[in-house]
């Protein structure tokens, strides 16, 4: 029956998603869903129904890599199964499905694995799905993240699991004999069929994570695994666990290597790698709103209905988890200090009954306090780290609030000390909210957080300067909810069996149906698919020019930002520019029309054509904005056109070297840069050997006399042809004398040359940007063909890690004997 009760709440979250029978989408009207994961579905979507696997998008960045470990999710099995439904109800199966996956994989691993009662563990997977951790995320479209929260608690509960059944090294067994050595976690594994399985589970559950494409929350769950295992493991079984988790890892790690293998061969290429980073120092800015945002839902906005008035986002601050929540949580970690500083000081061993699943959800609560003020870790750094940490904070809460219920609401009075702290602590936190509740003292709090980083928020902020009572109103109703939380604890707290249960049932309604009620908004689909695509006019305009085309483009388009990454909604629309967190470095240099896209007169509108001819744009329709239903939104775009401009460029003004950090394409007088592709370095001088230089000199041994970049001379042609994959780009040529052809795409290594059907080698690195080929005199087909590098190593070795899953789940051999 209890957990009928997060189920049931699960599957009306779900089902608020296919509100519209699919025809709408979730959360707000601009967000990540329509600008990134809704056109890169329609893209995978549009190729796996042609049987293609398509390993290059070529709609953004004038092209990157789909296999990726940030975004695409390619690889993982849950996106495999829904890519071949409609793009708009796959998306949506998947995002529900993989809250249906977090909600059932809490109450498992609570249940099965850490022995907690129906009741704490229907608590826990409640707060932990219907907290604002889930709602802010599946809000802002940021299906990567839900993807992998939906994980974590299989994937770190069967890490504590594992780690309670490691046997102590000084066991009978011979091999357990031998202290100090790591071969008493394998022995175990390999002789323990019920650990094997464990260890299975656990090692999928962790690739599963790795396969969503959110780096961060791998790198937040490898730091639960380890305050996991700091906070459980005896002192005698510390090797044994080291080799268990590093084996669970290691096995994941094999699993998932399609997903990130490929992406150490081309990440030094991208915007990552050229970002300063470094420690973060510890930093108590934000803690107000934090602490405000605590016990409170959405007190600034929540992005949905309203826009969220602090200086940062919604998703970047929230974590409400309803104040009875909070006060179990702090009741805990209370009782975890108080038995740790009884331990040290008197030496005793049961000074509080504490259980391993209370510590470990104690230090992973403080862990992620620690992370979200900015504190030094590995794979830790830049300014919204510390705020996307809070996951870990939302992820603690719903653990400690099932392991505090467990023992101090079923199993006797000795927890109420700690509980009275807890209040007290939880009051004087409400307390200091309340100094907010006056609509002047909440206008100049908000006021005193600036301007807020959204834009889309801007007007919203502007708009309560102006008339701050809605929003102190909409304050005030959430600290009311937030002193409920600490009115019912108290009820809890003082009531006696048989009233207990009715005191139960109050506590779970201010600890999962408040939170329920305040963000199941947050998944109800309330906009139609049709807004998340291309406006009306755009494809009015360019669609006729694309059938025209017959699938051969010569051209891309610059878009207006408010619809980047949209021209996945379109084949053969392609755009310079786009939004990733693995654009190509200095991509936004690359388009050389951002300065001057708004240039008037004719000798700048001459200079902005001629920039477009060099990158190889042929339409700037950088004017034309989002549909919003306006009349001046759906006006004509003012386009400018080249039609000269080419995606090839064949060329005989070679020089070899790189012309500069910030030059991309060829220079003033129309040369190109070459370099050998292993020694290609985006955004960075590289000098190549003198036997390079020599080669590209007898090749062209005339250069500064040759044609212009972009002519060629008389007799000779060019003409395009489609391979029908997105992946691959091919031109015919006949020559009179050796070109260089180069394609104006991203270089990244993966890029090979096909020559008249044979291999030749990795494509050169011209102009700091862009791949290339020297062709020789006559008629020839050149292929410019990308496929990952490592792409085929790395399914052997996910096949291999699978196999080694099997083994371990079937394998049913005589136990070990020493």
């Amino acid at each position: 029956m209890w957990f009928a009760v997060p189920t049931i709440g699960t599957l009306v979250l779900c089902a608020a998603m296919f509100y519209g029978g699919g025809t709408h989408y979730w959360g707000p009207l601009e967000s990540d869903l329509t600008n990134q994961f809704f056109p890169w579905r329609v893209f995978i979507h549009r190729w796996f129904s042609r049987g293609i696997f398509p390993y290059w998008d070529p709609h953004i960045f004038s092209g990157y890599p789909t296999v990726e470990s940030q975004q695409m999710l390619n690889m993982h099995p849950l996106h495999l199964l829904s890519v071949f439904l409609d793009p708009r109800v796959g998306l949506t199966v998947f995002t529900a499905l993989n809250t249906f996956i977090a909600c059932v994989g809490m109450l498992w691993a609570l249940r099965r694995w850490c022995a907690c009662s129906p009741m704490a563990a229907a608590l826990g997977a409640g707060l932990y799905v219907f907290g604002a951790l889930f709602a802010v995320r599946v809000m802002a479209g940021h299906i990567t993240v839900v993807t992998a929260l939906a994980w974590w608690p299989l994937a770190a509960l069967s890490v504590l699991r594992m780690v309670r059944q490691i046997p102590a090294m000084s066991g009978a067994s011979a091999w357990h004999r031998e202290k100090n050595t790591l071969l008493a976690a394998p022995g175990y594994l390999l002789s323990n069929k019920r650990f094997r399985r464990l260890a299975a589970v656990s090692a999928l559950s962790h690739a599963m994570v790795c396969l969503a494409g959110a780096p961060q929350y791998i790198v937040y769950l490898f730091y639960i695994d380890l305050a996991i295992l700091a906070a459980v493991a005896r002192r005698d079984t510390w090797a044994g666990c080291l080799a268990s988790l590093a084996a669970v890892w290691v096995l994941a790690l094999v699993i998932s290597a399609p997903q990130w293998l490929p992406a150490l061969w081309y990440l030094p290429y991208t915007g990552r790698a050229t970002t300063s980073g470094g420690a973060t120092g510890l930093n108590l800015g934000p803690m107000q709103n934090f602490l405000l945002e605590l016990v409170m839902p959405f007190p600034f906005g929540d992005d949905l209905t309203y826009g969220h008035l602090h200086f940062k986002n919604v998703w970047e601050t929230a974590t409400y988890p309803g104040g009875a929540a909070l006060v179990l949580s702090l009741a805990l970690v209370v009782r975890v200090i108080a038995w740790r500083v009884v331990r040290i000081t008197k030496k005793e061993r049961t000074a509080a009954s504490v259980t391993p699943l209370a510590v470990a959800a104690a230090v992973i609560l403080l862990l992620g306090f620690y992370m979200m003020i900015g504190g030094w870790l590995p794979g830790f750094s830049g300014f919204r780290e510390p705020l996307k940490a809070r996951a870990l904070i939302a992820f603690g809460f719903a653990i400690a609030a099932a392991a505090t219920f467990d023992l101090a609401i079923l199993r006797g009075p000795q927890w109420k000390k700690s509980l009275w702290i807890a209040v007290i602590a939880a009051a004087l936190l409400i307390g200091y909210a309340g100094q907010y509740t006056g609509t002047q003292t909440f206008k100049e709090l908000v006021k005193g957080f600036g301007v807020p980083m959204d834009p889309l928020a801007a007007d919203d902020y502007r708009q309560f300067l102006a008339n701050p009572e809605d929003a102190a109103l909409r304050y005030y109703v959430s600290y009311v909810a937030g002193q409920l939380g600490v009115l019912v604890v108290l009820i809890v707290l003082l009531a006696r069996h048989p009233r207990r249960w009715l005191a139960a049932l109050f506590l779970f309604w201010i600890a999962l149906g408040d939170p329920f009620y305040h963000h199941a908004r947050a998944w109800v689909a309330r906009h139609p698919w049709d807004r998340a695509g291309l406006p009306a006019p755009v494809v009015d305009y360019f669609k006729p020019l694309l059938e025209d085309s017959a699938g051969e483009l010569p051209w891309r388009v610059v878009l207006h930002s408010g619809i980047i990454n949209r021209t996945h909604h379109l084949e053969g629309l392609y755009e310079y520019y786009g939004y990733d967190p693995l654009m190509p470095a200095q991509g936004v240099t690359r388009m050389l029309v951002k300065g001057v896209q708004n240039a008037d007169g004719i000798d700048k509108l001459a200079q902005r054509k001629e920039l477009l001819q060099r990158v190889g744009a042929r339409y700037d329709a950088s004017h034309w904005l989002p549909g919003s239903g306006d009349a001046a939104d759906n006006a004509p775009a003012d386009i400018i056109v080249v039609p000269q401009a080419t995606l090839f460029d064949v060329t005989r003004k070679v020089l070899a070297g790189t012309p500069g950090e910030q030059r991309f394409g060829a220079d003033m007088k129309g040369f190109h840069y070459v370099v050998p592709a292993s020694q290609g370095g985006l955004a960075r001088s590289v000098q190549p050997s003198a036997e390079f230089g020599q080669y590209i000199d007898q090749t062209f041994p005339d250069a500064a006399e040759a044609s212009s970049t972009g002519t060629l001379a008389p007799g000779e042609t060019v003409a395009l042809h489609s391979t029908g994959r997105p992946d691959e780009y091919g031109v015919r040529v006949s020559l009179k004398s050796p070109a260089l052809v180069v394609y104006k795409g991203t270089w990244l290594p993966g890029w090979h040359i096909v020559l008249d059907g044979a291999d030749a080698g990795p494509a050169m690195f011209a102009n700091n940007w862009m791949p290339a080929a020297i062709v020789p005199k006559g008629d020839h087909k050149i292929v410019f063909r990308y496929r990952p590098v490592g792409f085929t190593a790395s399914l052997a070795m996910a096949a291999l890690g699978m196999l080694a899953i099997l083994l371990m789940i079937m394998y049913n051999g005589r136990k070990l004997r020493s």
